[in-house]
């Protein structure tokens, strides 16, 4: 993998100075807890893991009059590039105040990217922050929820646009640097070699009923986010799959759609 990800030094540093801006990035979709962990020992402790509360199985939802299905919103261009809900799925649970499938422009979504990663930041970290943003020049996030007919899982994808491919390619490297470097993620399953991308299975923990998985990947400008959760035992290979087709809806819309 090229960029920072074959420099660990370097990379570190900039997990640490930067992980606020990471961790708003990942959780942008909301509708998830953060459990407080302490990163090698070192004096990073952060909220950098991020899974479903166990109140939040996926449950049926009532569908439109008629008995249509709606397929996800087309009117802005970051909309039309997020997979329709397929077949066996609908439209799942609002992602955090966003909704179930919403689109923001470049400047809502650096303003919520602000208010998300500004939190107990030093006046000289919201500089460095804002620098950061300014790097990455946003020009969008869309949000959409799948859930399955069946009710036991749930799907968020959020495609976030940004000013040019070194910029998703750092951020895809400072994103999966983080889970490794962590040190307790399960590997999840291998997407599509064609596609840069990488999957994490939330630590294990037999009490908790509830499984997740969150993948990165990367397509030209644009940086995806995906988070998969459900009931024991988790339909990884099912959520790839999903994965697989939206990096391909993306790639090929007209084909797709």
């Amino acid at each position: 993998m090229n960029g920072d990800r074959g420099t660990p030094h370097r990379l570190g540093r900039k997990l640490t100075r930067y992980l606020p801006v990471v961790l708003a990035l990942a959780v942008t979709g909301g509708g998830l807890v953060c459990t407080h962990l302490i990163v090698d020992g070192a004096d990073r402790t952060a909220a950098t893991a991020y899974w479903p509360a166990e109140s939040a199985t996926p449950t049926a939802s009532t569908e439109p009059p008629g008995g249509d299905r709606p397929v996800g919103r087309t009117d802005t261009e970051l909309s039309r590039m997020l997979l329709p809900v397929p077949d066996g799925y609908r439209l799942g649970p609002d992602i955090g105040e966003h909704g179930n499938d919403t689109a923001l422009s470049g400047v809502q979504a650096t303003a919520l990217l602000r208010e998300r990663a500004g939190e107990g930041l030093t006046g000289a970290e919201r500089r460095e922050r804002d620098e950061y943003y300014g790097k990455l020049r946003l020009k969008g996030i869309a949000v959409r929820s799948y859930a399955n007919d069946t009710n036991d899982l749930v799907m968020e994808t959020m495609i976030i646009r940004m000013g040019d491919k070194k910029a998703v390619q750092e951020t895809y490297a400072l994103q999966t640097g983080l889970y490794e470097a962590l040190g307790i993620f399960r590997a999840g399953p291998k997407v599509d070699g064609r596609h840069t991308a990488a999957c994490y299975l939330r630590p294990e923990d037999k009490g908790f009923k509830l499984d997740s998985m969150t993948c990165v990947a990367v397509h030209g400008e644009l940086l995806l986010n995906m988070r998969a959760y459900g009931s024991k035992p988790l339909a990884t290979t099912t959520a790839v799959k999903l994965l697989e087709e939206q990096l391909g809806h993306i790639a090929y819309p007209a084909v797709t759609a």
